[in-house]
């Protein structure tokens, strides 16, 4: 029993360190946004909201078969290659766009459409979460 009783102590005692140690490697996350044509420079690496190539999203205000979906055109630029990416963003979200240490997720295209209002290319602005890995 008195064993027991060492064996747990050294546990709850060891878990704050354990956790400490954990939360020193978790990533740096943070969200941003871009305005379409803005450019952003994240350490190396830099991003270009180019266009909207397309926006099919089904507006708030109707019930639709399907949700929908938008396809836009990053550029960006890592590691003094320049690409152009285009990524397809359905209902609010999309996929995850890798760039060496640099996670780009969530991706979401405000606003979201709205009848009878049409979007013009000005209000248009890309919402992203930042994930940089230590």
């Amino acid at each position: 029993m008195k064993k027991l009783g060492i064996i747990l102590f050294m546990l709850f005692n060891s878990s704050p360190l354990m956790f400490a140690q954990g939360a020193q490697k978790s990533e740096v996350a943070e969200m941003d946004s871009l305005k379409l044509g803005e450019e952003k420079i994240f350490g190396d690496i830099s991003v270009e909201f180019i266009k909207v190539i397309s926006d099919s999203r089904c507006p708030e205000s109707v019930a639709c078969i399907w949700e929908g979906e938008a396809k836009i055109l990053l550029g960006t630029n890592f590691n003094r290659n320049y690409f152009e990416r285009q990524v397809t963003i359905s209902g609010r979200t999309s996929e995850v766009l890798e760039l060496g240490e640099i996670k780009f997720s969530s991706l979401q295209l405000d606003p979201y459409p709205a009848t009878p209002k049409k979007i013009t290319p000005k209000e248009y602005s890309l919402g992203f979460l930042l994930d940089i890995a230590p």
